[in-house]
């Protein structure tokens, strides 16, 4: 990460979210949500780029990296986790989610339950959460 990295933490309901913090102060806010088995440092060379413009914000999601979990992965807790750090980083400056594959889904169904939360979504190697789901297995009828 950039070498003005702060690292935070945000205590939730059966998690503790590490998170850091790049960048201006007051500039717009850059959230990147990392995959199912990654943590924060899968946006480093993202996190060098930006940091320089952006504030940037890059969690690691409840029970990946240096975040802890208690119980089972639940979806909707990680998605209440990231609507929490929204709240915590908010400067009153446009706000930008980007996610990569589960990150991804996380920051659809923030968008798709507040969709004025953000100015912005960036989804990568993600499923549109709200499409319909079709069942199909190699070589059924």
């Amino acid at each position: 990460m950039s070498t003005d990295t702060e690292r935070r933490e945000l205590v939730r309901p059966g998690a503790t979210i590490a998170y850091w913090v790049s960048g201006p102060r007051r500039a717009p806010v850059v959230v990147l949500l990392h995959g199912a088995t990654l943590d924060h440092h899968a946006w480093k060379p993202q996190v060098d780029k930006l940091a320089t413009r952006y504030r940037v914000v890059v969690p690691d999601l409840r029970g990946h990296g240096e975040s802890t979990l208690e119980g089972a992965f639940r979806f909707d807790d990680a998605v209440d986790d990231v609507v929490a750090l929204l709240d915590e980083v908010d400067t009153g400056t446009p706000m930008v989610v980007g996610g990569l594959s589960l990150g991804g889904n996380v920051a659809q169904e923030i968008v798709h339950r507040d969709p004025d939360r953000v100015d912005a979504l960036v989804v990568a190697d993600s499923t549109c959460n709200t499409a319909p789901r079709r069942l199909s297995c190699v070589g059924s009828p």
